[in-house]
């Protein structure tokens, strides 16, 4: 004998015939629609986390981006403060790379007016032996294969920018006569003797003193190290190096 669950159809509650396979009613296979399993409902979506609070007198943007991503795009802090991680050694400034120097003029001590990109290289001085034993060619190579490099930003006074700037062009501009009269020459090779001497020995001397011009001038402040973490500079202010706390031990 059937009981109350089995006299009506589980689906539409129509009178169950006995023996009866499918609902007149609603057409469902009985022994199909009792073994089949339940369907689960879907889990509610979470519910969107709550944005932060627009700023007071700023109307909320529906298309801004989320703060996370906002927060994970923002710029990382600046770097040490001016002068963290510079220090004095003996008559060379020491610091390390990527941070910044006090805003003084490294040359006279001075209130600084200019900060000059600069990048620097420096190798070891026993690679100037390449230069007697290979030649320019292999010292060349040698040096770029094994020098190191940093990207510094050197203070300087009005006075010191000024004098690096005038240093830089009219050296540049001896070194180019120089250039010019000696591609002159060549073309004197075969003529006077006297005109080739005229050309040659001038343009010598004017392209090798422009070089000396920039490199007295312009360099003001060159490196006598340089490795993986730290900047040895020498021709420091000695007024400028006073200022500065004595390098720890080993630098």
């Amino acid at each position: 004998m059937m009981d109350a669950s089995q006299s009506t159809c589980p689906k539409c509650g129509w009178a169950r015939e006995p023996n009866a396979v499918d609902c007149p009613a609603c057409g469902i296979v009985y022994a199909r629609y009792t073994g089949a399993p339940q369907r689960r409902e879907p889990a509610p979506a979470p519910a969107p986390a709550p944005s932060a609070p627009a700023p007071s007198g700023e109307a909320l943007n529906p298309y801004a981006p989320p703060q996370s991503l906002v927060q994970a795009l923002a710029p990382a802090p600046a770097d040490q403060p001016s002068g963290a991680g510079v220090w004095r050694t003996a008559d060379l400034l020491v610091m390390q790379k990527g941070v910044h120097l006090p805003s003084r003029c490294l040359v006279c001590n001075g209130p600084a007016a200019v900060h000059y990109p600069k990048k620097m290289y420096w190798h070891h001085p026993g690679l100037y032996l390449l230069l007697f034993l290979g030649g320019p060619l292999i010292y060349a190579i040698g040096a770029v294969i094994a020098r190191k490099k940093a990207d510094m930003v050197l203070p300087l006074c009005a006075g010191h920018a000024e004098k690096r700037k005038k240093a830089s062009t009219w050296g540049a501009l001896l070194m180019v006569l120089g250039i010019a009269l000696l591609c002159g020459s060549c073309t004197q090779l075969e003529g006077d003797g006297t005109a080739l001497a005229l050309m040659f020995w001038p343009g010598i001397l004017l392209f090798f003193g422009g070089g000396i011009w920039i490199i007295s001038g312009a360099y003001m402040i060159v490196p006598k190290k340089i490795d993986d973490y730290y900047v040895w500079l020498s021709k420091v202010s000695g007024s400028y190096l006073s200022a500065l706390p004595p390098a720890p031990p080993g630098l």
